[in-house]
């Protein structure tokens, strides 16, 4: 990354020049061009006043791009060896790496040893195009600016509002960028530096090739069912695990990050119903119930086994958590089994609060959040579903099957009617629920409900002009 232009000022490299671990990295790229991925932006400071030496260096050393240029990487601190040249970082990635650090601490040192609300620091690591969406209020008051209770509730549900506006379809230029997105988040999660990056690509390839429905033939990338969903679904569940309650420990919160990377792995883009009618060899190969669900954990457990990515989760975690943690992946992956969605609600309005029903929790909200981002990408979303779900029907329709009713081209009222349906019957029920447990989740209620008058509103104003076009053909 080339910076130019820029002028070398001594303070701030001192304070990252205090660690003797940094000698390599002054080695390979010297000091001034240090000094500039760091020195452009004045926020910058809080990393070497308030983060501490090497919280700060740790930081910094989670990002791919950046050379391993210590022993200790990630979360492990005991990853061994690596490169001497190190990448400059620009002030928006520096950023983003001192976020990605206060995500981590809170999840597994406490509230207390976080500056800023962890919710703003989801914020920080989020693509620069949607993080300029935030207000100058919102910012402030989780930089400790507001002190009422009621003004920083407030503002904190602006916060995670404006993390709503992501977008994985248009947030990144090229796959490199979004490789590298996918992987803070799942450090984000606590998964170790080199796993993320492992996981990452090994996940966008998965999904470029989805099960067959018949064997010999290659089937394409569903609309819905995608990489870009997974990537939705997983910078959602980062946003819900903000300030989530201790119950959830860190081997719960790498579950759930990884388990909305992988929760629909291979979707072939239509339903377990469907997979049962048409005799699928999907459903011999993986059983029943939730053969689709079995399919995604196959698929996640060969990535998450391979070799190279067991081996840099092995240098992060005891043999028995590593089985512990595939074992909660696969149960989370399992529950996103929308049969299984009133179950999970049910244990949420019954007050269960151990850590597997808030992971579950968790991913559920989720991986039915897209109806809570802004109207024109909810309605981009719902778009996909819908052209997903018309295909299905006309795949049953030519097979001679009885039609699933809401995939029936024939019968299907409007995305606007779809979408409504589903926040009333599912959406809306379930987020004011895990609200209560979950603070964030009050966020993804509020844009929820205006969503949903969005699109009431919409839906009258289709109905008087077809109203309007029936009186004139009476005429």
């Amino acid at each position: 990354m080339a910076f130019q232009g820029m002028a070398f000022q001594g303070m701030a490299f001192q304070g990252m020049a205090m660690d003797p671990r940094l000698a390599q990295v002054r080695e390979a790229v010297g000091q001034s061009r240090m000094h500039q991925g760091m020195a452009m932006d004045p926020r910058l400071a809080q990393v070497t006043q308030g983060a501490g030496q090497s919280r700060m260096h740790q930081g910094m050393a989670m990002d791919p791009r950046l050379a391993q240029v210590t022993q200790g990487v990630g979360q492990s601190g005991r990853r061994r060896g690596g490169r001497r040249n190190a990448i400059c970082l620009s002030p928006p990635a520096a950023l983003r790496h001192k976020a990605l650090f206060e995500l981590q601490a809170s999840g597994s040192q406490g509230q207390g040893t976080v500056r800023r609300s962890p919710a703003l620091a989801a914020l920080e690591i989020m693509p620069e195009a949607p993080r300029r969406r935030r207000s100058s209020t919102s910012s402030s008051a989780f930089r400790g600016e507001a002190k009422q209770g009621g003004a920083e509730g407030k503002a904190a549900e602006e916060v995670v509002q404006a993390t709503l506006s992501f977008d994985p379809r248009d947030a990144f230029g090229s796959e490199s960028k979004e490789l590298e997105f996918v992987a803070v988040l799942l450090q984000a999660g606590g998964v170790p530096q080199v796993a993320a990056a492992l996981l990452a690509k090994r996940a966008r390839e998965v999904y470029a090739s989805p099960a067959s429905l018949v064997e010999g033939e290659e089937q394409p990338p569903p609309p819905y069912h995608s990489w870009f969903h997974a990537v939705d679904v997983l910078q959602a569940a980062t946003v819900l695990l903000t300030g989530a309650p201790a119950e959830l420990q860190p081997l719960d919160r790498m579950a759930v990050a990884l388990g909305a990377l992988f929760h629909d792995a291979g979707h072939p883009g239509r339903s377990n119903a469907f997979l049962r009618a048409t005799a699928s060899p999907l459903v011999s190969k993986f059983g029943e119930p939730s053969t689709l669900e079995r399919l995604h954990w196959s698929l996640a457990e060969s990535c998450l086994c391979h070799v190279e990515v067991q081996r840099e989760m092995l240098s992060a975690l005891s043999r028995e958590d590593w089985a512990a943690l595939l074992a909660r992946i696969k149960g989370l992956i399992c529950a996103t089994d929308m049969a299984l969605h009133a179950e999970t609600l049910k244990d949420l309005e019954q007050g269960k609060r151990d850590a597997a029903t808030l992971a579950k929790a968790i991913l559920k909200g989720a991986d039915i959040s897209n109806v809570a981002r802004p109207l024109a990408t909810a309605r981009r979303w719902a778009d996909s579903l819908r052209d997903e779900f018309l295909a299905q029907g006309d795949d049953e329709r030519a097979r001679g099957l009885d039609v699933t009713p809401m995939c029936d081209r024939a019968k299907f009222r409007s995305t606007v009617h779809m979408s409504c349906g589903f926040i009333d019957a599912v959406a809306l029920p379930y987020f004011h629920t895990l609200r209560l447990v979950i603070p964030a989740a009050g966020a993804f209620a509020t844009a929820v409900e205006a969503n949903r008058a969005l699109w009431e509103r919409e839906m009258q104003q289709q109905q008087a002009t077809k109203n309007k076009h029936k009186r004139r053909g009476e005429q």
